[in-house]
């Protein structure tokens, strides 16, 4: 699964598996992108699959003709293609945005006790690392709910090693960025101050 493969912070790049990948290796691989994330076209449900394997490719055609799960509407159809030709100067422009935010939230971070992160590389997903908060895992969801009025992706949502953590979507307006960190620095204090 490629597709956040365009959001790229400045100074980093993507390799594709397929790329990447020597002679015999990986032959088996389905490389999945798609102008939904980057582009929002999400809801035009279109996305590419790269499969190299002849035999393999094959069977994915015919299991999706079989599940009726094949079809491309024009409209994606034009959107995608659109996106890819087009599109350029947008993705350099919203990576640019997306890595301000990332810094913002950083910035803000710095007086926001008990939580921390770190650059991400791409995407416009941010991993708060809020162990030193001392809130128990399964309770950090409602924290952040209720004390912090956030609602964030749950860490243990992604597996027992996502315990402890939060993520978020930095991919939006400042101001939107801006109350979050006033409310999640309210709700910090209020909580390192108990303990």
């Amino acid at each position: 699964d490629e597709i956040h493969d365009d959001l790229i912070m400045p100074g980093y790049r993507h390799t594709t598996l397929m790329k990447a990948m020597r002679p015999g290796e990986f032959e088996w691989a389905m490389i999945c992108t798609a102008p939904s994330k980057t582009f929002n076209l999400a809801g035009l449900q279109i996305s590419n699959i790269f499969i190299k394997d002849v035999k393999k490719r094959e069977e994915f055609q015919k299991e999706l003709r079989r599940s009726g799960a094949g079809g491309i509407n024009i409209m994606a159809l034009n959107a995608c293609q659109a996106a890819y030709t087009y599109g350029k100067n947008w993705v350099k422009t919203l990576n640019n945005y997306i890595e301000q935010n990332f810094k913002l939230v950083l910035e803000r971070l710095e007086k926001i006790p008990g939580v921390k992160a770190k650059m991400p590389q791409g995407t416009y997903l941010m991993w708060l690392d809020c162990r030193e908060l001392g809130i128990p895992a399964e309770e950090l969801n409602d924290f952040f709910l209720k004390e912090a009025g956030l609602w964030l992706d749950h860490g243990l949502m992604f597996g027992e090693s996502g315990g402890g953590f939060m993520r978020l979507n930095a991919a939006t307006q400042r101001s939107t960025i801006n109350e979050a960190m006033d409310r999640l620095q309210n709700a910090a204090e209020k909580v390192i101050n108990e303990n």
